[in-house]
């Protein structure tokens, strides 16, 4: 071999040890950013996997407390209904008192007052040809007005009118009543 093919050979086996340090640091370098990226994508599904359950967990809380909140939206109608039923029935006995219940209401109701000259009542039209109004209070006559009036009744004077019908002292009283009602039926 003469010198200058034992430098090509020199030259060659030089690069060949360098191809193949190259190749090694390559692949080395390349196992490394594998490594890495798998680590890092072990990281990333662990965080998604975590935030998945914590996303989950908190979404059973909200369809939870939902539900709670229908249950007892559903429970208060219900019992506002069963509350509705009582003062609807409560009204509807008031209002079919026989005549003598009727006449003692009235006589309570009116007892002690002090009516102007010129009082008249309005009385339910089933009372009207029954109800001796000088037993219930000597100074009050019954009015010519055709008002409606299902149950109680609205005492007039020259001044000022008191509306006592059975829906009105119900309606006014209401929120007391059905505080009470709700304490005896629930």
């Amino acid at each position: 071999m003469s010198g200058l093919e034992h430098l090509i050979e020199k030259i060659l086996s030089d690069a060949r040890d360098e191809a193949a340090r190259a190749t090694e640091a390559g692949q080395a370098e390349a196992a490394s950013i594998v490594a890495d990226c798998q680590r890092k994508a072990e990281a990333e599904k662990t965080e998604v996997l975590r935030k998945a359950v914590e996303e989950a967990a908190a979404r059973k809380a909200q369809l939870i407390s939902a539900a709670e909140l229908s249950v007892r939206d559903k429970k208060l109608a219900a019992k506002q209904q069963l509350i509705e039923r009582v003062l609807t029935a409560a009204t509807q006995k008031l209002n079919d008192m026989d005549d003598r219940q009727y006449a003692a209401f009235l006589s309570k109701q009116l007892s002690g007052l002090e009516l102007p000259e010129g009082a008249e009542i309005v009385v339910p039209r089933r009372y009207r040809e029954k109800l001796d109004l000088g037993a219930v209070h000597p100074r009050l006559r019954l009015s010519a007005s055709d008002r409606r009036v299902d149950g109680g009744f609205i005492l007039m004077s020259p001044d000022a009118e008191s509306n006592n019908t059975f829906e009105a002292l119900l309606g006014n009283g209401r929120a007391e009543l059905e505080k009470i009602i709700a304490e005896r039926m629930f």
